[in-house]
């Protein structure tokens, strides 16, 4: 008796997303297990002497002002703190303005976001320009080693510097520190893995720092909700890649409030998919034609969902995969849907050893998939109603 039409054809789509999801799955877990491997490189970078600091803010008043004063009290000599308070309905210019910062009031409601602050910071320092800026969100705490450190490497190498960034979770919630643990993945372990491997790594959009004709030459972060993701992989494009500092660290905390941390993950989620979309061919093409094989780490870097969604799309065709095979006795599917399902799980176990221990304990790690679940609402929303176009300062608690 011949088996219905159907059965090759569902083995067939099986087998082809298995080897799309294979693929980015297996250089996470290289990326992953390369992080740990070799030492820090260290080396000692010219200093910069004249460094400004940029922190663009929009209704900022409640986290701003403990923000300054911890900055203001580890600025070395040549060191000044410019405030771009975007279209502000509260007196984040005024504490930011006590508190000794050049403050820049920007009121422009139909070009409104982060991009446009650091533009309009950028064009204002222009008439006494300094040698590195160094760009720190208003709920960011950087301290002055490290605010020194990625100054004079930017100032050295002519390139962007990146601090480490990290996330405090909001509170001992399981879904709060799970959150935690996947921002660290994101923004720890990859970079550090990419920079080992030698390729190109991104920047986070805090304690990123520099040189300042770079910066100003630079246009067209207004319109990308994920201005950082855009930029480092354009600066990547044109040989300036961004360095990644591992010495120097900068941390914030994630949002209080459930809904608040939805809205900032599909911000960033829904951005980071719109940037894969419109850069993967491009980084690709670049490689291919001018020879760099270091394009080839971004462009696999950029294949990488967001760590919740590829849990839940490997989930999704592994379960797909085990029907075929109980239904139609079609077993080669399925073994191919455990190579994604298997290379993300040694992943996620080494990401765990090298900065997990910080968020959670070993028996909390097999409850990660409730945190999946959590974000299924996020990605209803993205695929009903698209990215969000503009972006919006996430609610959040004060930062400590």
């Amino acid at each position: 008796m011949s088996e219905p039409a159907w059965i090759p054809i569902f083995a067939s789509l099986s087998v082809i997303v298995s080897m799309l999801l294979a693929m980015p799955a297996v250089f996470l877990m290289v990326v992953s297990f390369a992080s740990r491997r070799h030492p820090r490189p260290k080396f000692i970078p010219l200093r910069a002497k004249r460094v400004a600091v940029l922190m663009p803010a929009h209704n900022e008043a409640e986290t701003i002002e403990a923000t300054l004063t911890d900055l203001m009290a580890s600025l070395d000599e040549g060191m000044t703190v410019w405030v771009v308070a975007d279209n502000c309905t509260d007196d984040t210019a005024r504490r930011a303005a006590e508190l000794g910062a050049n403050v820049i009031v920007r009121s422009d409601t139909e070009r409104h976001g982060k991009g446009y602050a650091i533009e309009c910071g950028v064009e204002a320092m222009s008439a006494s320009p300094p040698e590195v800026v160094v760009i720190v969100d208003a709920d960011c705490r950087i301290d002055p080693f490290s605010l020194r450190r990625i100054a004079d490497i930017a100032h050295d190498k002519g390139r962007p510097a990146q601090a480490v960034y990290t996330m405090r979770p909001a509170s001992d919630a399981l879904l709060s520190r799970v959150g935690a643990f996947a921002f660290a993945v994101r923004n720890v372990v990859r970079p550090m893995g990419m920079k080992r491997l030698g390729f190109p790594v991104h920047l986070a959009g805090t304690a990123m720092a520099f040189p300042y004709p770079l910066l100003r030459a630079f246009r067209g972060l207004d319109n990308h909700l994920v201005e950082d993701l855009y930029l480092g992989i354009e600066l990547s494009l044109g040989g300036r890649a961004p360095i990644l500092v591992e010495e120097a660290r900068v941390e914030s905390v994630l949002p209080t409030h459930q809904s608040a941390a939805l809205a900032q993950r599909q911000r960033w989620e829904g951005g980071s998919l719109k940037v894969m979309k419109t850069h993967l061919l491009k980084v690709l093409r670049e490689m291919l034609r001018y020879g760099r094989p270091s394009l080839l780490g971004l462009a696999l870097d950029l294949t990488i969902p967001p760590l919740a969604l590829f849990s839940l799309l490997i989930s999704m065709n592994g379960a797909f995969a085990l029907w075929l095979a109980l239904e139609a006795e079609r077993l080669f599917p399925f073994a191919l849907s455990m190579i994604p399902a298997f290379a993300l799980m040694a992943a996620v176990v080494s990401a765990y050893r090298a900065v997990g221990g910080a968020y959670l304990s070993a028996a909390e790690l097999v409850r990660v998939p409730l945190y999946v679940l959590w974000k299924i609402p996020l990605y209803l929303g993205l695929m009903i109603r698209g990215a969000p176009r503009r972006w919006r300062r996430t609610e959040r608690g004060e930062a400590k």
